[in-house]
């Protein structure tokens, strides 16, 4: 008795390809952003458990989406490249997505740890800074990354990543700026410091997903 071979119809590319990879890729990126933007809008206690359960969806979908992708494309017709392919699609999308997002969280900025910054109406930041190494890798990069925590129990605050746009150097206008009401010391006095404005590209909350 001679096996049947099963025949597979070869179906339109929507029905083979695309809608097996939507399937997957839908809960993937709306699981995604929720992950990146509820802290926008939900209260904590809400936004971190949604938070936990989105990460386990996402990753589920990253590490065994292609087990869905994979018999669905086949049974409807498409070669084992089309197959490959859509397969690949969601891990391609993630790791483009992680590496878009690799500068915010591992940020190649200079790092400045200073007081409170002054903030101008534009909503510039203003900084006094020292001729030290901080000040002397501006000039050659003028990405920087500011932290601010505010005072009380927990972890609360901002992350700013921010681009250089100007300095100067007008000991007045720099000593009408500083909050200090104790005199310099002679040193202190005696060594350059710099108005430094910076422009705001991103802001984060200081802990959390926020990118």
């Amino acid at each position: 008795m001679t096996p049947k071979i099963l025949a597979i119809e070869k179906r339109p590319f929507r029905q083979r390809l695309a809608f097996p990879v939507l399937w997957v890729f839908g809960p993937w990126a709306a699981c995604t952003l929720t992950y990146n933007n509820a802290w926008r809008f939900l209260d904590p206690s809400i936004h971190r458990p949604l938070a936990v359960f989105c990460a386990v969806v996402m990753g589920i979908l990253i590490v065994f989406g292609a087990a869905l992708i994979y018999p669905v494309t086949f049974f409807r017709g498409a070669s084992w490249r089309e197959r490959a392919i859509a397969c690949l699609i969601i891990p391609f999308l993630w790791t483009v997505k992680e590496l878009h997002m690799m500068p915010n969280c591992y940020s190649l900025a200079e790092k400045l740890f200073y007081a409170r910054p002054h903030v101008l109406d534009d909503g510039t930041f203003a900084l006094i800074m020292r001729d030290r190494l901080s000040h002397h890798n501006l000039q050659s990069n003028p990405k920087a990354a500011y932290l601010f925590v505010e005072e009380g129990p927990g972890y609360k605050g901002k992350r700013f990543f921010m681009t250089k746009v100007g300095e100067e150097e007008d000991q007045e206008k720099i000593h009408s700026f500083r909050r200090r009401s104790h005199k310099d010391s002679e040193t202190d006095s005696s060594e350059a410091k710099f108005l430094v404005y910076f422009r705001i590209d991103k802001e984060f909350p200081l802990i959390g997903s926020g990118v």
